[in-house]
């Protein structure tokens, strides 16, 4: 594999405090992002699985895994819930065996105000959850009993967004702070960008390009800044995307133009 992640010695230091660290597990699946059949069988769901959750659930907040095997949700009301795709398919087709089928096979509750941003590691089963509680945290899909997160980055603003950087050593950060956060996450050292930009506005999202040579901040002030993933150069300051609307989300294309 190519090294795409750079160097982070071209960021200054950003104090962080680190609240735990365990040992992290090294798992693999690398499958790339979800067939379109399996979005269908999720608006199938929303359709007809009439659940409280989804009615408390933040627009757009569903992220699914890398492998398509798994989606998350992240809700107003802090909880998270944990679906494997394979479950739902059987709830829409009544083809289970052992009576009814729970999508649903977990929830994580370990946050203390509403969920703004989900992401999957690229190759460990980690889920991290971003939310208005100012952390970062880390749950282990692959312990069927646990329902706490077992690692936490304590940042210094409201999370609005996280992203795995593609390798999975490094993740952005779109805070309420103007600059995105990029944490080590085996040090959990913070890192903020030399080259910031003339903005004081909040980021809602944060996201890698499929090669992590580029990311992008999307701000609440309309603005779109698209950075070099080494060395944290602006390389295109976007504004007014929108025109007077905010920026609430970007992403790239596979050939990342």
């Amino acid at each position: 594999m190519r090294d795409v992640k750079g160097s982070s010695k071209s960021f200054p230091k950003h104090e962080v405090k680190h609240v735990s660290d365990h040992k992290y597990h090294d798992y693999v699946y690398n499958l790339r992002l979800t067939h379109p059949y399996i979005l269908l069988m999720f608006i199938g769901l929303l359709s007809s699985y009439h659940c409280t959750f989804f009615r408390r659930a933040l627009p757009g907040l569903v992220k699914f895994s890398p492998d398509g095997k798994y989606f998350a949700t992240g809700s107003a009301d802090t909880s998270i819930k944990f679906f494997e795709v394979a479950k739902i398919k059987q709830t829409m087709v009544g083809d289970s065996k052992d009576g009814p089928a729970r999508p649903v096979i977990r929830t994580f509750y370990d946050h203390t105000q509403a969920i703004n941003g989900l992401d999957f590691h690229p190759e460990s089963p980690i889920l991290i959850s971003a939310a208005k509680d100012n952390t970062i945290k880390f749950f282990d899909f692959s312990k069927t009993n646990a329902r706490k997160a077992f690692r936490v980055i304590q940042d210094t603003h409201n999370v609005r967004s996280v992203c795995f950087h593609p390798c999975g050593d490094y993740l952005l950060a779109g805070t309420d702070h103007p600059v995105a956060h990029l944490y080590d996450i085996n040090t959990f050292t913070c890192y903020l960008s030399a080259n910031a930009q003339d903005s004081s506005s909040p980021i809602n999202q944060v996201r890698y390009s499929c090669t992590g040579s580029l990311y992008v901040t999307a701000s609440k002030d309309g603005s779109l800044h698209i950075w070099d993933g080494v060395s944290a150069e602006c390389v295109r300051p976007i504004t007014g995307a929108h025109g007077s609307a905010e920026a609430t989300s970007a992403i790239f294309t596979k050939d990342e133009r």
